[in-house]
């Protein structure tokens, strides 16, 4: 009797290990997270939620921000480059000019002047005195190419203050000459001494 107890109970507890060694408690899964990345042109830019997005600006990684308009939506999803310099420039209003000297000190997305938009457009296609061997069109919709003048209509009705159109002149100023445009750490103006902190240029 005693044997066959003895027994049992050393098949209980073969049983049991066995158990054990051939079906480990199987593994929590693994939440899922926000760190994939798409590339886009130099930028990083981490999915997160439909409402927030992790983005890198001219080199530095910004944390989540919640997305406050369409248009700044249309920034960090299309024109990343141009996050900091649009927030600055106009908060993402494209129909927006310089709060202190009006629109001769800037306009639109990433505050062009005038001078600078009707060069940056002859630039870009080739024009009088860049209809140079080297030069190569740039993609503009028609409804982009066309200069300003001031004074600029009340219903701000140029394409300087078409949203696309701005940011579209501004990517190729960026990607072209660098942040110069919107000043230095040594100039008095313009918007880049606002927010240097935030990025890290080649330039």
């Amino acid at each position: 009797m005693l044997r066959n107890i003895v027994l049992i109970t050393i098949l209980i507890v073969i049983l049991a290990i066995g158990f054990i060694v051939f079906n480990p408690e199987p593994k929590k899964q693994q939440a899922e997270t926000s760190s994939l990345v798409l590339v886009q042109g130099n930028s990083l830019m981490a999915i997160s939620s439909p409402t927030k997005v992790g983005y890198q600006v001219l080199g530095a990684i910004i944390g989540e921000r919640e997305i406050d308009s369409e248009e700044e939506r249309r920034v960090v999803e299309q024109y990343p480059d141009l996050y900091w310099a649009s927030k600055y420039e106009s908060n993402f209003d494209p129909k927006v000019c310089n709060n202190e000297i009006g629109c001769k000190g800037g306009m639109g997305m990433v505050g062009f002047i005038a001078s600078t938009w009707n060069s940056t457009l002859d630039r870009m296609m080739c024009r009088d005195k860049y209809d140079t061997e080297n030069c190569l069109i740039s993609y503009l919709p028609k409804i982009c190419d066309k200069k300003i003048y001031h004074p600029m209509s009340e219903e701000r009705i140029e394409p300087v203050f078409n949203a696309e159109c701005n940011l579209i002149a501004g990517q190729w100023l960026y990607s072209n000459d660098g942040t110069d445009h919107w000043g230095t750490e040594d100039t008095k103006w313009g918007s880049y001494k606002h927010w240097a902190k935030y990025v890290r240029t080649n330039y």
